[in-house]
């Protein structure tokens, strides 16, 4: 456990920061007390670590120290290696930087790791992917603002409005959810998560962001996340679909069983949908296909969705 916790505050102390004992003890889950015991402990076994005292002071290391990724456990490399794999850093522009560093970190493991990490031989970053799908518009200048730490002025798309609307922010963070991108940022003194598809003409400015000294990206997007589906109530449908039409349900909403039959065959089946929203848009997909027999409100919903495309299509064209 010490030896684990020992190879931690090496890490932390690399970045080549000053550290507070407070500060490392709040990163550790320990005492200050024990901190500087294992200050103490890296120092006899020849790490170059030293303290400055005074109000600017802290711990930290001898510049140019260097070490390598020996350290590592075969588990903790394969999860690594694992993660890093997953990331959607192509946006970010770092898809080669991610292949350079997969093969540093693998080069630079002990022998007896390697046999069990040969992911980086197994996982390839593809900026472009089959299709090239590009970055949202202005998100090279939405990154620079975050890592810059420096307010943002943009134009922002919400659902409910007609246009476009200028929204001046104080950015926290970068958000990638299955794929989408959205900026955590403060309006007004309120966080809110902008989907970066609705964001257009992105100008940082020059005024640093003020962000709260407490704010956690990964607790704040966690309690969004519990307050969106908290306001999304489930809804259930009966439906009539044709069998062969299954496959085209989203896969959420995909029974897992279906009677056998001809692919020309009507079944009835209840399908459950996250909101209201979702089953419309997943039955009004299917088109002709599914028809829903309750409840009454969603019959109603698709309906007047179809007049209304419907209504559009019968319009004149414009000269």
């Amino acid at each position: 456990m010490r030896a684990n916790r020992l190879l931690s505050l090496l890490w932390l102390l690399k970045s080549g920061r000053s550290w507070t004992a407070a500060t490392l003890a709040k990163e550790l889950e320990v005492s200050a007390r024990t901190v500087l015991r294992d200050v103490e402990a890296l120092s006899a076994a020849g790490v170059p670590v030293y303290c400055d005292r005074g109000r600017a002071g802290g711990v930290r290391l001898l510049p140019g120290f260097t070490t390598d990724v020996a350290a590592l456990t075969s588990g903790e490399a394969q999860a690594l290696l694992s993660a890093v794999a997953a990331a959607p850093l192509t946006a970010l522009g770092l898809a080669s930087d991610l292949s350079s560093a997969l093969r540093k970190i693998t080069a630079a493991l002990p022998e007896q790791t390697l046999p069990s990490v040969r992911l980086a031989d197994r996982i390839l970053i593809d900026p472009g992917g089959w299709h090239g799908i590009p970055a949202p518009a202005g998100f090279d200048a939405l990154q620079r603002a975050v890592l810059e730490g420096r307010r943002l002025a943009f134009r922002y798309q919400s659902r409910t409005a007609d246009r476009p609307a200028r929204r001046t922010v104080d950015p926290a963070g970068l958000v990638n959810a299955a794929g989408a991108w959205y900026v955590a940022a403060f309006h007004r003194g309120r966080l809110r998560f902008y989907h970066t598809w609705r964001i257009s003409r992105v100008e940082p400015l020059r005024e640093p962001a003020r962000i709260p000294g407490e704010f956690d990206l990964a607790a704040a997007w966690a309690q969004a996340r519990s307050v969106w589906h908290e306001s999304h109530v489930p809804v259930s449908a009966r439906v009539r679909l044709r069998l062969s039409a299954a496959s085209r349900l989203h896969p959420s909403v995909q029974p897992i069983t279906l009677p056998p039959g001809s692919p020309d065959r009507w079944v009835e089946l209840d399908l459950g949908f996250k909101d209201m929203a979702q089953a419309v848009a997943v039955c009004a997909s299917v088109g002709a296909d599914l028809v829903v027999l309750a409840p009454a409100k969603l019959r109603d919903a698709i309906i007047e969705r179809c007049r209304q495309v419907l209504e559009l299509y019968n319009q004149p064209e414009a000269s």
